[in-house]
Parts: structure tokens; sequence; C-alpha cells
């Protein structure tokens, strides 16, 4: 008897405290035009890297942002390993979008993965809603993923 009243009393306690939730959502959703923007922005890297030019597709995923593109050191080290991973991994034969994710509906998260000859390359981009309009400001990539 006990059992059922305490279960009953934490029940009734629970409710109204359920029904009275005022929190509100934080994150802000994207909409799907959003992550069509955000594609469209990385498809010419795509392009790029299945055409092997490594080192071109750093530099235009860069060219939106003056930020990004002001790492000029980092940029050419980045080319030059997506370069050797051509080297050792074999040629490019394609890449699928493997996942899109949002941090808020200001900033896009998609992963490609590339198949190479020996290996697949899962590529990350980080696409940020500004005022000028979709922009790759992130750019990585690993063959351990």
């Amino acid at each position: 008897m006990k059992r059922i009243f305490l279960s009953a009393a934490l029940a009734a306690v629970a409710v109204p405290s359920i029904a009275q939730d005022t929190t509100r959502e934080i994150v802000s959703k994207p909409d799907a035009a959003d992550f069509t923007r955000a594609e469209a922005a990385v498809a010419p890297i795509i392009a790029l890297i299945e055409a092997e030019k490594m080192q071109e597709a750093i530099q235009a995923a860069a060219s939106g942002s003056p930020l990004f593109a002001s790492k000029r050191a980092e940029l050419t080290s980045l080319g030059g390993q997506a370069r050797s991973a051509v080297d050792v991994y074999g040629p490019v034969e394609q890449c699928v979008l493997q996942s899109r994710d949002y941090t808020t509906e200001l900033r896009f998260h998609l992963k490609y993965v590339c198949q190479h000859r020996d290996l697949l390359i899962q590529w990350k981009f980080n696409v940020d809603k500004l005022p000028g309009g979709m922009t790759i400001t992130n750019v990585s990539f690993s063959d351990t993923f």
C-alpha cells in the first residue's frame, strides 16, 4: 500500500512540473534550403578534389573568407598533405556526402567521404551563413574516421 501511495504522490508532483516547463529552444534549426545552399558552397571544392587539384581545392575553399584565406602557411601545408594522400592512396575515384549537421541555423558541418584506389578519406567542412552568403570557414581531412 505504501508503494502505491508513494508512486502516486511522485507522479502527482512530476506532472505539474512537466506541464509548467517553460524552457525555450536555444539552438535555432536551419531549413532544408539552407542545407542546400551549404552543399552548393562546397560542391566546387569537391569537384576540385575529385579532379585531384588539391592545392586549388584548399585555396578555393578559403577564398570566401578573408580570415580563413589569411592562413597562407596552413593552407599550403594542408594542400600538400592532401596531395600526399593522393600519392599514397591512389587517385580519387569519387566523393559522396556522408553527413550534414549544424550548430545553429548559422553554422553547418558537412562531411564527405572520398574513395581513393586504396583507402577512403573523410573531408570535413564548416560552412557559415554570413551576410555575404554561405562561406566555408574551415576544412580538414582524415584517413582515420
